[in-house]
């Protein structure tokens, strides 16, 4: 089974996504189909790893949330918007989200599943951001000891 942080979507069916929801954006006499389309969008977006696309998921399931008073896809909204703030390393903004769903749905098990992926991510990210920290470091290190040698050895030619 495919982690929903590793799912992802084809160049052509975000396209396709992008297009459905430009057409009933130029035509909103049927809000239904706007939204549909506007949530098939965003989900799209947020099966991504484009950092500005997962931005715009994010800003169109908002959109769709603040819009709507149907609870399960309020859930669903929420949901995404997690998965993109994961996916964008903005942990504190995804677990808010998924905390907040947890709060009303204890037993979600696909809630808690994200939940587990994006620790495991958060402590892979902070471990790889430790290391580039470690590894700056000893570069830096190395240069001033270098420096120092050389300077040393300039001084004892003298």
């Amino acid at each position: 089974m495919c982690s929903i942080l590793e799912d992802t979507i084809s160049t052509e069916d975000l396209e396709r996504c992008q297009l459905q929801y430009e057409k009933e954006s130029e035509k909103p006499s049927n809000p239904e189909a706007l939204e549909a389309a506007q949530f098939a969008y965003a989900w799209g977006l947020s099966r991504t790893r484009h950092r500005p696309s997962l931005r715009l998921a994010c800003q169109l399931l908002q959109s769709l949330f603040l819009g709507t008073k149907d609870e399960t896809a309020k859930r669903d909204y929420l949901y995404y918007i997690a998965v993109a703030k994961v996916k964008l390393a903005e942990y504190e903004d995804a677990f808010e989200y998924i905390d907040g769903i947890l709060k009303v749905e204890p037993n979600n098990h696909q809630v808690r599943q994200l939940r587990q992926e994006a620790e495991k991510q958060r402590k892979r990210d902070g471990t790889v951001g430790v290391a580039i920290l470690g590894g700056a470091a000893a570069i830096v290190g190395v240069g001033a000891a270098v420096g120092a040698a050389i300077g040393i050895a300039k001084l004892a030619r003298r």
